[in-house]
């Protein structure tokens, strides 16, 4: 699709915005008609007023204070809210914090949103998301974490498991943290059982 017409395809949109936005116009305001409101203007349509009956991060997003929606959301325990309110900022840190969270989220679409716009603003080394053989583990895994948790199940030492692996035992140690903190689990054993319970160990001989 060229460029010409992804923007004839929003001034759409935005219209057909705009009719519905003109339809509430004088009746009493309805939840959510913040957001209807912010979505109208990055549409592209004007909007003369925005709606002041609800305290909503949409409303600083409205009137440019990204950083206060995304600690609003924040607090909310809305994280995703939260990055989406940090993505059209140029403020290269907040953007490069927000990835992280995105990636856990498996929210795709915004992240390679955000990747994309830390290139443009001459970010050099910006963070690859999950490969997708962690995103398809159960508990996020990578291939070298499933590795570590199948040797664990057979009662490996680290320092064993790094022989196996040809790693160092520092490596391993990583590895080993970093499992017991994605299955939840306070020992090896747990971590095992944790595995076994989602199926990482199913295909174990």
């Amino acid at each position: 699709m060229t460029i010409g017409r992804v923007r004839e395809r929003a001034a759409g949109v935005g219209s057909a915005m705009a009719e519905v936005h003109r339809r509430f116009a004088g009746s009493s305001r309805a939840p959510g008609i913040d957001e209807f409101e912010y979505w109208l203007a990055a549409a592209g349509a004007p909007v003369e007023s925005f709606s002041t009956e609800f305290d909503s991060p949409y409303l600083l997003l409205a009137a440019g204070d990204w950083r206060e929606a995304a600690a609003v959301w924040q607090r909310a325990g809305c994280p995703y809210e939260s990055a989406l309110a940090v993505a059209g900022s140029a403020d290269t840190e907040a953007l490069l914090a927000a990835l992280p969270t995105l990636d856990a989220l498996g929210a795709e679409p915004l992240a390679r949103r955000l990747r994309h716009r830390l290139r443009g603003l001459g970010v050099a080394r910006v963070p690859r998301g999950r490969r997708p053989a962690t995103r398809e583990s159960p508990a996020g895994l990578t291939g070298r974490q499933a590795d570590v948790v199948r040797l664990l199940a057979a009662g490996l030492t680290n320092a064993e498991i790094a022989a196996r692996l040809v790693l160092s035992v520092r490596t391993v140690d990583s590895h080993v943290a970093a499992v017991l903190d994605k299955l939840g689990a306070r020992t090896r054993r747990e971590a095992v059982a944790r595995a076994d319970a989602i199926g990482l160990l199913a295909d174990q001989s």
